[in-house]
């Protein structure tokens, strides 16, 4: 039976949102049951605004909350750092939030129970509040297994032993952590195993909110713009995993510590072609990792 919890917040220039954050982590922790013991370990990363300041202040007065600034603003290591150095408790159940969401009052609990009752599984999946006209597919998605937010999820103690145990860590300078750790979850650590079901579990009580960005400003426009191009990005480096694991070494474990020594694995028919939007982007993207490794 799973009767610790650590919260790992995973925070960058998020000065607007991580007080509302933690406040509703709080909350959620309040719900818990008392025999429950936690932690909250937040990873500050790579922060240029008052980030920092903020969350030491938050802390101070709460003996249960934790801070660690480091400076490389990177989600990806900023993971590997809360797995590896943070967490304290090999039994607890990892739960990972990002700095711009709030998470339900009732959220823990039904990621605890949720654990309980799916003692083989890796991951439990949370749910976005409905926002837009693609909620349901994307909560029909996660309840059936196939889609993981990586706003708000939880790490088993089974998967989190089994990641110590293999020594699995996120390539630094990935985007989509999630896409990648479901992979890693739903193929248990081989891409030859292929998909197991099971092993990623949506759960339905564990609900989270987002700021959902509306391109409606020329600020909000620029950011939407880098959005798109960031999108691009993670679909070419899932593509060169992809031929990492089938080329060269199918353990997820095996992957480089940086994702720029997977660009090497990159070939033109990552290229999308169902539309003229999404080929500009992926070309673009195309010639920028080129450069790069180049310079490598």
């Amino acid at each position: 039976m799973i009767r610790h919890i650590e919260v790992c917040v995973v925070a960058h220039n998020e000065e607007d949102f991580i007080v509302s954050c933690l406040e509703s982590i709080e909350v959620a922790l309040a719900n818990m049951p008392e025999s429950t013991a936690f932690k909250v370990h937040i990873v500050n990363n790579g922060s240029s605004d008052s980030s920092e300041s903020i969350i030491d202040s938050f802390c101070s007065t709460r003996d249960d909350f934790d801070a660690k600034h480091i400076r490389l603003g990177d989600k990806s290591n900023a993971w590997n750092v809360a797995i590896y150095e943070l967490v304290q408790n090999s039994e607890s159940l990892i739960v990972m939030v990002d700095g711009d969401c709030t998470i339900s009052e009732d959220s823990l609990v039904a990621l605890l129970e949720g654990a309980k009752l799916n003692t083989d599984a890796y991951l439990l999946a949370a749910i976005p509040e409905p926002i837009g006209r693609y909620s349901e597919i994307i909560t029909r998605n996660t309840l059936n297994g196939k889609a993981l937010s990586g706003n708000f999820y939880a790490i088993t103690p089974l998967f989190h032993e089994k990641i110590k145990q293999t020594g699995f860590m996120l390539p630094v300078g990935l985007i989509g952590d999630d896409s990648l750790l479901a992979w890693v979850a739903q193929c248990d650590f081989k891409l030859s195993n292929g998909v197991k079901n099971g092993l990623m579990v949506g759960i339905k009580g564990a609900l989270f909110g987002y700021h959902r960005l509306v391109p409606n400003t020329f600020k909000n426009i620029k950011m939407y713009w880098r959005r798109l191009q960031r999108y691009s990005l993670r679909h070419i480096q899932q593509n060169c995993i992809k031929a990492y694991l089938t080329l060269e070494n199918d353990n997820f474990a095996s992957l480089p510590s940086h994702v720029v020594d997977l660009y090497r694995y990159h070939r033109p028919e990552h290229i999308r072609t169902d539309n003229r939007l999404n080929t500009f982007l992926d070309t673009r993207t195309s010639k920028q990792i080129k450069t790069i490794s180049v310079e490598k």
